[in-house]
Parts: structure tokens; C-alpha cells; sequence
């Protein structure tokens, strides 16, 4: 991994080095403009920026502009903020202003680890918001999230109703559903969208490190903490935290959890002093949480805090409406960042994938398509660049015990009208209902196309974009 520190104070930077080691490939710059020009050069995994530095040949000082300039490099740049005690705040604004964290000086290694599984969270769910910049998910828009998924159409009003409330929220789902996504999506569309959106992996964190990151330490409080530290609550003022597996915090930390959710204020470790914020709370969880309470491993009192709004999204399985149109996304996304163009998915490895249970949820469907694309040759995604599990699964027809009487004519014709249903659906989603695209997509003429919508009674205003006519 690749490191630049770009720092006038030479002198502070020895515990930054000394914990960096020999993990890192690290660069250095000593001002402004070699750090510019180093960063235009190279893409460094992290960029760590001393506040002094930004501010040196700046007449005129805008914290915005200077971070913007190399975001506009590089989009998806992990830049930390470093500062000495006094500069703080402006290192929290950094933080506020898109910054991924800030460190004081003197470095303490167990500070920069810290950091660094934090920026790592960060980028997990900055993979998972992709789809919002192809189209997936239409942010600008709520009730526009292209669905013909009764249960995730379900979600999406529910997403129009709260998003715009100050209510506390419950993702619950399987790894992989796009838990992060929606958070994101619902600060998006709040009151405190111009405020900061604050991701906080709970499972990444003991329990030894968790209550620091999320109330801040005060100098002194323990072995190490010779700075004072903001915690996530705090840098989430007016804004909105994003607290991802909420089922892994210990009953220790539930409690301390509760208070802040109840009182709105908390006191850093090792200080005395009440710290009010204003924060909206999303939670996520993967886990059952009121098995948990009976089990006693959550808190009740909490649960029913948290559980003020409970959003549920399904796994993939169940929304097998939206398949095709998510292949396609991920396929148009690999083709815009590659020099191979595949045109889209033969049948036969659609129905593969169709009938596979994708466990992985939206995060496997991205792993397997661009596992795909690196290994297909021709210019369709065919069963060979496929998984031998999910190609495996496809010939492995399952027979439920009541249909076990039934002809072979008889149980073929209805399997080719699943997969008929499915593929027709999964094309009008795709061009917004529009007959003509899908007929020539699918090769048909549009009368076939239309009889084919008629046979499976499929709404073909449920595809149409709001602002098209048909």
C-alpha cells in the first residue's frame, strides 16, 4: 500500500513513520505544491495532509477549496488531517467537509491503527454507493429507485416516508444487501443532508476502542491519549451517524449507547463535562436483534430505541425481478472502466445466475461479474466465465415434492415460462418498459413482445420513467 505525508513540522512526524513501518510504501512532500504534484502523479491508498500545510502560501485561506482540489483528482482519495492540539478544530472541519479522519500530534500507533480500519470501512461502503452513480439508485429522487420487486417497492415508500423526519432507523438484512447504501441515501434525502453522514463499523472496534471512537477521549484519560479526541457523535453534529452492526456492541457499551440516544449528550472518557449534539441515528444489523434481547445479548430498552422505524431489506433471492437489471449495471460499469466492451448476457448464463441463491447478496453479484468480464472472450458474458457453482447449480433442476407427478413436456414448459417471465421483466426494467428496445434487445418482434406481457400479466406501467410517455 501506498503512503504520502505532506508535513512542514519534519520534527512531529517520528511517531507517524515509526507506526507506519515497513507496512507501507510511503512518500513524502515538504510543501504545498510537491504534494500537489506528487498526488496528481500516483494513487496513494492513504494521503495524510498537515493542516499547517494547506494554510502556508495561502493569503486568502478556504479549507473547502484546498481538499476539493485533490478530490477533483482523485474522487475516492482516503485523506486523514494531521494538526497540533491548537489546530483541531480546524481538523474537525476537515472532517465535517468530507476529510475520512484527523490525527493530533504526537502519532500514537494505536491511533493511526484506528484510522486506518476506520478509512477501510469508509471505502467498503463507498464500494456499496457505486451503484448510486450508475444509476441503480436515483438519489436525486427517491421513488424513482428502479424496482419491479413488490418487496423492495415496499422499502422505497418507506424510505420517502422517514427519510425526511428526524426519526431513528433499523436496517436489518443479510451481508451484502446494501445496508450502507440506504443509509446514505436516506441522509441524502433529509433535513441534514448538507450535514455530515458519519459510517461507524461497531465490528470492527473492541470494546476497549469503541467508546473513544464514538464520545471522544479527553487528554490524559488513558495510556496514549495525550490529545484530546472528537469522537464520531460529536463529528456527527446536525448531521446524521451511520452505526453498521449494531448487534456486535457489547451490554457495557449498550448502556452507555442508550444514554446518548435518550439524553442527546454524552461525556468524552476521562471527562466531565456534558457534550450535547444534535444526531439523527441510522443502525444496521445482519443479526436477529430481538432473538438477541431474549437471549439477553442486547438490551431491550435499547432495542425498542433503535427499533423506532424498522426497514427490512431482502436478500437477492427474493427479489429475483430485479436480477437483470442489476447484471446489467455492474456489466456497464466494468465496460465503462475497461478497454473490453461485452454487449450484455447470453440466456443461457442468466438463467444460470437466475437460479443460483447469490448468499452474498449484491456484494457477490459485483465479485462474480467482474470475475466475468476479465475471463469472457467473446462479446456476451456466457456459462463458461461463470463460477463452476453457479453453472453447477443451473443443472441441478430442483422439483418440488407436488410437481413430482407431473409429465417432463409438462414440468420443461412451465420452467421456460419462469425464465420467459423473469428475462421479459428483467428487460423492461431495463429500457423503462419501452416494447420496441426490449423486442430488439431479445430478438422478437413487438407483437411478440406484447403478447408475451399479456400471457404473464405484467404491468408494463410500473417500468415507465415519470418524465417519458408510451
Amino acid at each position: 500500500m501506498k503512503v504520502l505525508i505532506a508535513s512542514v513540522n519534519k520534527s512531529e512526524l517520528e511517531g507517524l513513520i515509526e507506526s507506519l513501518g515497513d507496512r507501507f510504501e510511503t512518500a513524502y512532500a515538504e510543501d504545498e505544491s510537491s504534494c500537489y504534484e506528487k498526488f496528481c502523479k500516483e494513487r496513494f491508498d492513504f494521503t495524510f495532509i498537515d493542516v499547517d500545510l494547506l494554510e502556508k502560501n495561502h493569503d486568502t485561506y478556504d479549507l473547502k477549496s484546498q481538499l476539493v482540489k485533490y478530490w477533483k483528482v482523485f474522487p475516492k482519495a482516503n485523506i486523514v488531517v494531521l494538526a497540533r492540539a491548537e489546530k483541531t478544530r480546524v481538523a474537525v472541519n476537515a472532517v465535517k467537509l468530507g476529510a475520512c479522519d484527523y490525527l493530533n500530534y504526537p502519532i500514537e500507533k494505536s491511533e493511526l491503527d484506528l484510522v486506518m480500519v476506520t478509512v477501510n470501512e469508509i471505502s467498503r461502503s463507498n464500494a456499496e454507493l457505486e451503484f448510486l452513480r450508475d444509476r441503480f439508485w436515483d438519489i436525486k429522487e427517491v421513488d424513482a429507485m428502479k424496482t419491479c420487486s413488490p418487496k423492495m417497492t415496499k422499502v422505497n415508500n418507506l424510505i420517502k416516508s422517514v427519510a425526511p423526519t428526524n426519526s431513528t432507523i433499523l436496517l436489518s438484512g443479510e451481508t451484502g444487501v446494501g445496508k450502507s447504501m440506504i443509509a446514505k441515501i436516506i441522509h441524502n434525502h433529509s433535513s441534514r443532508k448538507n450535514g455530515p453522514f458519519i459510517p461507524v463499523h461497531c465490528g470492527a472496534l473492541n470494546d476497549n476502542l469503541i467508546e473513544s471512537e464514538l464520545f471522544g477521549h479527553e487528554k490524559g484519560a488513558f495510556t496514549g491519549a495525550f490529545q484530546r479526541k472528537l469522537g464520531k457523535f460529536e463529528l456527527a453534529h446536525r448531521g446524521t451517524i451511520f452505526l453498521d452492526e449494531i448487534g456486535t456492541i457489547s451490554l457495557n457499551m449498550q448502556i452507555k449507547l442508550l444514554q446518548v440516544l435518550q439524553e442527546s449528550c454524552f461525556q468524552r472518557v476521562g471527562g466531565q463535562v456534558n457534550v450535547n449534539v444534535d444526531v439523527r441515528v441510522i443502525a444496521a444489523t445482519n443479526e436477529n436483534l430481538k432473538d438477541m434481547v431474549e437471549k439477553k445479548l442486547f438490551r431491550q430498552d435499547l432495542y425498542h430505541r433503535i427499533n423506532l422505524f424498522p426497514i427490512e431489506l431482502p436478500p437477492i433471492r427474493e427479489r429475483k425481478e430485479d436480477l437483470f437489471y442489476i447484471l446489467n449495471v455492474f456489466l456497464k460499469k466494468l465496460n465503462k472502466n475497461s478497454l473490453k466492451n461485452i454487449k450484455g448476457i447470453r440466456a443461457d448464463a442468466f438463467e444460470a445466475m437466475s437460479n443460483y441463491q447469490w448468499t452474498g447478496n449484491i456484494r457477490e453479484i459485483e465479485n462474480v461479474m467482474e470475475r466475468a468480464f476479465i475471463l469472457e472472450e467473446s462479446d456476451l458474458i456466457t456459462p463458461s466465465s461463470l463460477p463452476f457453482e453457479i453453472v453447477n447449480n443451473a443443472c441441478m433442476v430442483k422439483i418440488p415434492s407436488e410437481d413430482k407427478r407431473k409429465s417432463l413436456a409438462e414440468f420443461r414448459q412451465e420452467v421456460i415460462e419462469r425464465f420467459e417471465k423473469q428475462y421479459l421483466e428483467g428487460l423492461l426494467v431495463e429500457t423503462f418498459g419501452h416494447v420496441k428496445t426490449v423486442s430488439e434487445i431479445a430478438g422478437l418482434c413487438p407483437r411478440q413482445i406484447n403478447k408475451m406481457i399479456n400471457k404473464y400479466n405484467i404491468d408494463r406501467s410500473l417500468f415507465y420513467r415519470k418524465d417519458s410517455t408510451h
